[in-house]
């Protein structure tokens, strides 16, 4: 009987297969467990914004509603962070980094302000009403004082 797979090889390639199941069980489960929408605050003009407008803001480009600049701001919990990228942006963190650095040189606009907090996040919110920014929907449906402008991640806006 011919042996198709050196018993050395055998190894490496249970390796391989353990390691493909374990990085694509989180991918799965982000998809699947989070819904990111768009929020803002109860008081904002914004109402809600396309697509292409949100890349465009989260990249350092500047989006106006009612005359005024929208200012973004980055959840960075890291699963609704890498969600949002992944799904909203097309890009990874390390390619999204590079980009909004290489920008903020260019153009002298400051990078989007951060928070790892959803309490955080809706009280930036609450102090400006021109800041969008995104959390969990189970996360922004709990919140007081926000409104939900839009759904994230293949839905319509």
């Amino acid at each position: 009987m011919t042996q198709i797979v050196r018993p050395g090889m055998r190894h490496l390639l249970l390796l391989i297969v353990l390691a493909s199941l374990v990085l694509a069980g989180p991918a799965k489960a982000q998809s699947d467990g989070m819904r990111l929408v768009l929020v803002a605050s109860a008081s904002s003009p914004v109402d809600s914004l396309e697509l292409s407008e949100i890349r465009r803001l989260y990249l350092g480009v500047p989006v106006a509603v009612a005359g005024q600049n929208i200012a973004p701001l980055r959840y960075t919990e890291r699963l609704a962070q890498e969600v949002f990228l992944q799904k909203v942006l097309f890009m990874s963190l390390q390619a999204y980094e590079r980009q909004i650095v290489t920008r903020t040189f260019q153009s002298g606009r400051p990078k989007p302000d951060e928070s790892t907090s959803a309490l955080n996040v809706t009280e930036s919110l609450l102090a400006n009403p021109f800041t969008v920014s995104y959390l969990p929907e189970d996360v922004a449906r709990k919140a007081r004082g926000i409104k939900i402008i839009g759904l994230l991640g293949g839905a319509a806006l």
